[in-house]
């Protein structure tokens, strides 16, 4: 699918918060909620500037579930938008002799300057399953204290 955006167009509806575990692109894909206008403006600004031969394999990860796909993805774009910001030019996924391709090759005024390789930190050695659990128990436990809540504090 060709696709010049990350975001789905049209309106959206879902007013609040994030559930546990959800994927972070669901719910900036699906909230109305104002700071999310402008999250979802500045990241699609920043992908338009992205090289268009790289948008497929950057969209796909982006709208991943998997959370070390997506937040290696937003990495990325961050990245490319930073150094180009600064006076760089960031070239995504050069090729180097050892058949290897970085995340990018940085330029200065066209001479080439380093060679980058983003890498999006988490919670290294936990397992990813585990935290997984844990937040589906969170929710599970909210979802049963909002069903026990009388109707009138659920507005």
């Amino acid at each position: 699918m060709r696709n010049g955006r990350l975001f789905d167009v049209g309106t959206r509806t879902r007013a609040g918060p994030a559930r546990f575990g959800e994927p972070s692109f669901t719910y900036l894909n699906e909230s109305k909620r104002r700071p999310f206008d402008r999250v979802r403006s500045l990241i699609e600004e920043w992908f338009a500037e992205y090289p268009t031969e790289h948008h497929a394999d950057l969209r796909a990860r982006f709208r991943s579930v998997n959370r070390r796909q997506h937040a290696g993805a937003f990495f990325e774009l961050y990245l490319h938008a930073l150094f180009n910001r600064i006076g760089f030019r960031a070239e995504p996924q050069p090729l180097i002799p050892s058949g290897d391709r970085p995340d990018f090759l940085i330029h200065r005024t066209d001479a080439p300057v380093l060679y980058l390789e983003g890498t999006a930190a988490d919670e290294a050695g936990q397992d990813s399953g585990e935290n997984t659990r844990r937040e589906r128990i969170h929710q599970v436990f909210a979802e049963l204290h909002r069903s026990q809540l009388p109707a009138r504090h659920l507005r």
